[in-house]
């Protein structure tokens, strides 16, 4: 009875929105695009090396600082001498010249184990940068994954559309039949189609937010805009994790709860940088200098100087006022607030898992109820386009029950984006975007 029906809903269910041509595009490749291209995960690929790039020994402090220099400087001058014997020596244009070079080694063999803790410090930057670095590609996977999968949506509710649509228009030629027959008035022709206009103005709006929408992914992916494609016809079903599992990675592998970790630790650090100064300083120094000049007036014509100098030296402040007691107590201070900023950001990372996997139970639980009720649905539009072809139902309840159906259809969209949505979410938290 309902086989020419149901033949039209499933036709439409598989037609392309574009032409076949377009590339079709799916999740995994945009993620990779955007990985490849998009312009915060490059810069924080960038900074992240800068990061790498300082740690070093010799920026730590461990290695010698050698610098070396020359001058050469050239005088013409008048001179005129007296001698108390009487003698008078006078020059004009008297040239005389000097060449200076010089080299000079300086080596701090202790500063209190200082750069020891410095060095340290570089490598918990390095790791702080790539941490950063995560999370920026973290956070635009979610974006990018959050935009396909909400185009996914959009497709899906214009192919309701098209089914709406379809309907609309199979509703009017019906009315028309039943007009000519003297078995219906012309009010319902007009009724339906002025119900077939507002199907067609709602499917201009959802054809102009989609290609809107395509326009912001290809802009996430970092690529000429104007590039079209295809998504999936589908969002893929979402299974419950198992929460002893999710919990264990969750606190090995959250990439902001790392972050708080390397926090703490660059904290202790500092504390044992300042401490630190509480030692005296040994520092190891070498030179050697050439000189070496020539004048034409004057007691000498030419002198030549050269030589090598070395030696240590040990410095040690013993009071500055007390800012030293006063630098280390904040230290400590920042170190007891680095623990707390970890205790509480852990608290609240455990909430935030909590209510993610309980929403993603109950987003599982209405795509399960949304499924049986678009059966229902269904049903009942197929049962109402029957009776409307036998002139037992009036086209305000057919369109009742179209509408019904269509709600329902939507419903079910939206369920399992949103179930996608919170999967997504919830790989973030767990640390299971990036393998």
């Amino acid at each position: 009875m309902f086989s020419k029906f149901k033949l039209l809903l499933s036709t439409l269910a598989f037609i392309p929105l574009l032409g076949f041509s377009q590339e079709l595009l799916r999740p995994e490749q945009a993620v990779a695009i955007a990985l490849e291209k998009n312009y915060s995960i490059r810069i924080a690929r960038n900074q992240a090396e800068v990061a790498s790039n300082n740690v070093t020994y010799g920026n730590a402090g461990f290695l010698p600082g050698l610098d070396v220099g020359a001058s050469q400087t050239n005088n013409i001058q008048d001179s005129r001498q007296e001698f108390l014997t009487g003698q008078i020596n006078e020059c004009d244009g008297a040239r005389s010249n000097s060449i200076n070079l010089n080299a000079a080694l300086n080596w701090t063999l202790f500063d209190g184990f200082a750069m020891f803790v410095n060095y340290e410090k570089l490598k918990e930057f390095d790791l702080m940068g790539e941490l950063a670095a995560r999370a920026t590609i973290e956070q635009t996977i979610v974006r990018v994954l959050a935009s396909y999968y909400d185009l996914v949506r959009q497709k899906q509710r214009l192919q309701v559309i098209d089914k709406s649509i379809a309907i609309s228009e199979e509703r009017i030629r019906l009315a028309n039949e039943k007009f000519q027959l003297g078995a219906a008035s012309r009010l319902d022709i007009l009724q339906a189609q002025v119900d077939y206009n507002a199907d067609r103005s709602d499917q201009l709006q959802s054809q102009e937010i989609f290609r809107t929408s395509k326009i912001m992914l290809n802009n996430l992916m970092a690529r000429d805009i104007n590039i079209e494609f295809v998504v999936s016809d589908q969002i893929e079903p979402v299974s419950l994790p198992e929460w002893n599992r999710l919990y264990e990675a969750t606190m090995a592998n959250n990439t902001y709860l790392k972050m708080n970790h390397t926090d703490k630790r660059i904290a202790a650090l500092q504390l044992r940088e300042t401490n630190a100064r509480r030692y005296p300083r040994l520092n190891a120094n070498a030179g050697y200098n050439f000189i070496q000049s020539e004048s034409e007036a004057g007691f000498l014509a030419k002198n030549r100087t050269s030589g090598l100098n070395y030696g240590l030296s040990v410095g040690w402040n013993v009071f500055n006022g007390f800012n030293l007691n006063r630098q280390i107590a904040n230290a400590r201070i920042m170190v007891e607030n680095s623990e707390l900023e970890l205790l509480d950001f852990r608290s609240r990372l455990e909430a935030d898992l909590t209510a993610t996997y309980l929403s993603m139970e109950s987003k599982i639980q209405l795509v399960d109820f949304e499924e049986q009720n678009l059966e229902v649905a269904s049903l009942n539009l197929e049962i109402a386009m029957e009776r409307f072809r036998l002139g037992e139902l009036s086209g305000l309840e057919l369109r009742e029950a179209q509408k019904n159906y269509l709600a329902a259809e939507g419903r079910l969209i939206t369920a399992c984006y949103q179930a996608k949505i919170v999967e997504v979410d919830m790989r973030e938290i767990s640390g299971g975007l990036i393998n």
